[in-house]
């Protein structure tokens, strides 16, 4: 808990102003587990939305879940 200094947000609207980078599809500020959640189940039904293109190969496929979910896992959800 803990409130924010004085003219500052709270932590979780920092966030959620700045998405982490292309795999934070849900725009929350961290690549998590949630973001994997929203491109897995369109990958699977064929949905092609360019903002998923985390490889930016052009094809939204496995291969950017699998590039997702391996950030995701990396401790503070950033890309390297």
């Amino acid at each position: 808990g803990g409130s924010a200094p004085a003219g500052r947000p709270p932590v979780a609207a920092r966030r959620a102003a700045a998405p982490a980078g292309p795999a934070d599809v849900d725009g929350n500020g961290v690549i998590d587990v949630l973001d994997a959640r929203v491109v897995a189940p369109g990958v699977k039904a064929g949905r092609q939305d360019p903002a998923w293109d985390v490889t930016g190969d052009g094809v939204v496929d496995r291969r950017d879940v699998d590039v997702i979910a391996a950030t995701a896992v990396r401790v503070g959800g950033r890309p390297q």
